[in-house]
């Protein structure tokens, strides 16, 4: 089965915290669908020299973290989506999810009338008119699979997606070392979706990619205490 959780905004330390946990406790696969607070993320192959400002003076933090690629940044407006799931056991599994989350943006994109979202040869992520002349960046994703307690691979880390978010902040940093082809946003491009309503194609597309024959059981959970806990918030989640 898989578990969608809706949660809000969520600081991005915390959110990586509770996907470590559901990878490594969870019998089901998750998908966690929110927004974080301004933060600067510095992949495993980030070169600090691309971070071009100063990110407190810029009310944003600045976290290194285990996923692949460059500096990328994360805020209101964005929505991220973090898949949790069990994947083959070997070498390709991570070029393998990348390709199949990518595809789960473009068709949901695709869904709401978004026609030129697609791919760009040589460029990881998502991109508007990707064959026109001038390509723009929408979404960027960058992923990890480590193996669980039991034997499992996981995958960690996922998709940020530019609905309607401060692409000023894009000029504080390389984004994923790219430094010839602009970020964009969905608003931007003159595609003006609420939030809710790119969660919902995403979700609905996910739910076809990874739910199986269990399909999904899907929550808001807007919790009190911190996430990195999930043993109540998340059902079964402590189960071994």
């Amino acid at each position: 089965m898989l578990r969608v959780r809706r949660l809000g905004t969520v600081p991005y330390e915390e959110a990586s915290a509770l996907q470590r946990a559901l990878s490594e406790r969870a019998r089901d696969d998750y998908l966690l669908v929110l927004e974080h607070p301004h933060v600067f993320t510095l992949g495993v192959r980030a070169d600090l020299a691309h971070v071009l400002g100063d990110p407190l003076a810029l009310g944003a933090d600045l976290v290194r973290t285990d996923r692949g690629g460059d500096v990328t940044y994360h805020g209101p407006g964005q929505l991220v989506v973090y898949p949790i799931v069990t994947v083959a056991d070997r070498l390709s599994s991570g070029r393998d999810h990348v390709h199949r989350l990518e595809q789960v943006v473009i068709d949901a994109l695709g869904s709401l009338g978004v026609e030129r979202a697609g791919r760009l040869a040589g460029y990881p992520g998502i991109w508007l008119d990707p064959h026109g002349e001038r390509p723009a960046k929408v979404a960027a994703i960058g992923v990890r699979t480590s193996r669980a307690p039991d034997g499992r691979r996981r995958t960690l880390h996922g998709v940020a997606l530019n609905v309607d978010c401060d692409l000023s902040m894009f000029g504080q940093i390389v984004p994923c070392g790219i430094s010839d082809r602009p970020v964009t946003s969905l608003a931007a491009s003159g595609h003006r979706f609420s939030i809710d309503a790119v969660a919902d194609a995403i979700v609905e597309r996910a739910v076809a990619e990874w739910g199986g024959t269990e399909g999904a059981d899907e929550r808001a959970v807007m919790a009190r205490r911190p996430l990195a806990q999930p043993v109540e918030l998340f059902g079964g989640a402590s189960e071994r």
